[in-house]
């Protein structure tokens, strides 16, 4: 009788641990997503490492959405210079550490040290879409090589994207810039002008100096 009171308070035991190992306890970490694969990061933009973030998501199997706590972590330029390993680190209320690499593009701020890049001699000339589907690089051409607004004036990149083209189809939503200038502050500026295809091809840069007058 005594035999068998051990065997079942060790039976108890063993179906007690079970239960905390699937209720209590949790040694799984949380499972990092994103949906955007043509990211682009571009170097000295204020909100860069915010937009590495859009469209990142995390679920725990304890905590479910932990989104919120996903950050960056290393960021790593590759070796041709025009791409970016980019790691996510996030933590659940139990301390299991997930990290997730991904590969964006990469634009450097100072884009002259880089001999990948070839800036556009005619940036707001027609596309030769032929020589583009050799190459099969994508191409963005803009409205004006200069534009002025005075001291404190409003400016809006975006608005002088003439035209993009890509062998693989429509880029337009695709377009960055640089953005390393003060329109409250007098003097000229270089804005560089992107676009990435869906296999993370970047463009040579059409380049738009901005005159800010006053």
């Amino acid at each position: 009788m005594k035999k068998q009171l051990i065997i079942v308070g060790i039976a108890a035991i063993i179906v007690v641990f079970s239960i905390y190992k699937l209720v209590v306890a949790d040694d799984n970490g949380a499972i990092i997503t994103y949906t955007d694969n043509n990211m682009v990061y571009v170097e000295g933009d204020p909100e860069a490492d915010a937009k590495l973030l859009v469209g990142v998501s995390a679920r725990d199997s304890k905590d479910g959405n932990i989104t919120d706590k996903v950050i960056v972590g290393k960021k790593t330029v590759l070796s041709a210079g025009n791409q970016m390993n980019v790691e996510y680190v996030v933590i659940d209320s139990n301390n299991n550490v997930t990290t997730k690499d991904r590969v964006v593009s990469y634009v450097p701020d100072d884009s002259e040290k880089y001999t990948f890049e070839i800036p556009d001699d005619n940036p707001t000339g027609d596309i030769d879409k032929d020589a583009a589907d050799k190459t099969g690089i994508p191409v963005i051409k803009i409205t004006s090589a200069e534009v002025s607004v005075k001291v404190n004036g409003v400016f809006t990149p975006m608005a002088y994207v003439k035209e993009t083209y890509d062998a693989q189809g429509d880029v337009s939503g695709n377009v960055v810039t640089t953005t390393r200038y003060n329109t409250g502050e007098k003097g000229d500026y270089q804005v560089r002008y992107y676009v990435f295809d869906s296999e993370g091809n970047l463009s040579n840069p059409s380049i738009m100096t901005l005159h800010v007058v006053e």
